[in-house]
This record gives C-alpha cells, sequence and structure tokens, in this order.
C-alpha cells in the first residue's frame, strides 16, 4: 500500500507523522520503506540518524524527486508499506504522489491559514481522483488544542463536514507531538548513553536499582506519559508503557545475578 503525507502547508506535522509511521511498521515488523520527496529532506536526515543506533529495527529509505509516479508504483511491488513525506507545497512530487497513492493524510493545524490551503488541496484531490478513482483521502487535524476553551478544532470540523471530507483528530497535544518527532534524543547523555531506571517494588527488600536500554520508541511514549495533561492520555499510556518497563527492568536484574553467580 502507498500512504501519502502530503499538503500544500508547510509545518503541520507531515514529516513527524511518515517518520513515525515508518517507525512503527518497522517495529511490528512489517517490510516498509519511506520515500523523502522535499529537497529539505526532513525523513531522509531522521533516517540517517536513526540508523546509527542500533537495536532499533533499521527503517529503509528512498530519495525520489519531480514525477515519481513510477518510482511509487515499483516500490510498492517490493514492499508492503510505502510511505511518502511529500513537502508543504503544490509541487510535481505531490501532484505524480496522488496519482499513485492508495491513501493520503492531509495534516493541517487548526488555524484559518491551514484552512485556507486545505480548500485547494481539496481540488487536487478531486483532479487526481480522475486518474486515481480508488484514492481514499483523509484530512489529519494535527497539533489539536485540548484546552477546551480554545474553539479552532471545531471551526475546523465544520469547514470539513461542509466539504464532505473526512476527518481524523487525534486526542494528541502539541507537546506529545514534538516528544514523538524528537524520539527523545534529549534524554541521552553524550555519550549516546541511555538513562537509568530504577526498578521499585515496595514490597521488595532489599531495593535494587536496574539499568535498562529503552529505544526511540520507548522513550518517545516515555515522555509523553510525562508531558500528558489529559486523563485519558495518561491512563492509556499507563496501560501500555508501565509493563514494558517492569519486564526489562527484571530481565536486566536477572541477567546481572546470573552474571554474579
Amino acid at each position: 500500500m502507498i500512504l501519502l503525507l502530503g499538503g500544500e502547508k508547510g509545518g503541520t506535522g507531515k514529516s513527524t507523522l511518515a517518520t513515525n509511521l515508518a517507525a512503527w511498521q518497522a517495529v511490528q515488523g512489517r517490510d516498509v520503506i519511506l520515500v523523502d520527496t522535499d529537497v529539505q529532506r526532513t525523513a531522509a536526515n531522521w533516517v540517517d540518524r536513526r540508523n546509527l543506533w542500533n537495536g532499533v529495527p533499521v527503517v529503509q529509505c528512498a530519495e525520489r524527486r519531480g514525477n515519481v509516479f513510477d518510482a511509487l508504483r515499483d516500490l510498492a511491488k517490493r514492499y508492503e508499506e510505502v510511505i511518502v513525506d511529500a513537502g508543504g507545497r503544490d509541487s510535481e512530487e505531490l501532484r505524480t504522489a496522488l496519482v499513485a497513492a492508495h491513501k493520503v493524510y492531509v495534516p493541517l493545524r487548526a488555524s484559518q491559514p491551514d484552512l485556507e490551503t486545505s480548500l485547494h488541496m481539496n481540488e487536487l484531490v478531486t483532479l487526481a481522483r480522475g486518474m486515481n478513482p480508488a484514492l481514499e483521502a483523509r484530512m489529519l487535524i494535527a497539533l489539536a488544542p485540548t484546552n477546551p476553551s480554545i474553539k479552532e478544532t471545531a471551526d475546523v470540523q465544520e469547514l470539513l463536514r461542509e466539504l464532505s471530507a473526512p476527518a481524523v483528530e487525534p486526542e494528541i497535544d502539541p507537546a506529545a507531538l514534538e516528544a514523538f518527532a524528537a524520539g527523545a534524543r534529549e534524554q541521552r547523555g553524550a555519550k549516546g548513553e541511555l538513562p537509568p531506571w530504577d526498578r521499585f517494588d515496595p514490597s521488595d527488600k532489599p531495593r535494587y536499582n536496574v539499568a535498562i536500554r529503552l529505544n526511540d520508541y520507548q522513550l518517545a511514549m516515555l515522555r509523553y506519559l510525562a508531558e500528558a495533561r489529559d486523563t485519558s492520555q495518561h491512563k492509556l499510556l499507563q496501560k501500555h508503557l508501565i509493563p514494558i518497563l517492569k519486564q526489562l527492568a527484571l530481565e536486566e536484574f536477572e541477567s546481572n545475578r546470573v552474571k554474579s553467580s
């Protein structure tokens, strides 16, 4: 499947979504490739940095410019998932990717400038469907404010309903999205060492301190949990992350005990 993250507005989270979707697919064992069609190389640079780290699934990346239709359709024959990061502008890359893609997600912020560009993007999708009638399109409201007093998100939803454009609204605040984008790199030391985490259970006597290693995804989840302001976000992350941390700590503890015996 070819999934395109595209749109005419820059700074809406296209590269962040594309890179994290590619990383998630790799973690799940899927045969995925990330295609960067933007001269800024945001996604390609991210892959270069990620692949320097040991212990994380490798994300394949290709760079294509100009008419990318044939290139994307060829990659779709060789990979299960092709995720395309297109630059934030009306370009040859964006238009030809729309004709090749099976699905397109158009991220936009809840702001007036983003709404204005979404109207023309809707026209581009309509034109692309003339040659690619099976194209599925979704508007994705990124960085949607979670403060109930801010009404921009509701305004965007109303406009999308008028356009009959299906929308996806992730319940995630800007700080959390930034955490995923950064990959929690600031948590690492100068030499790239990952921080120690305490294995603690009140019933344990004595208490043990165990250093465990977390991958990019787990670190991002941890920072997301720390910065999440919504109770449902806390519960969701705790449900998935805390068991991971406990299991990693126990495995490291058992490994150290075997080595010392």
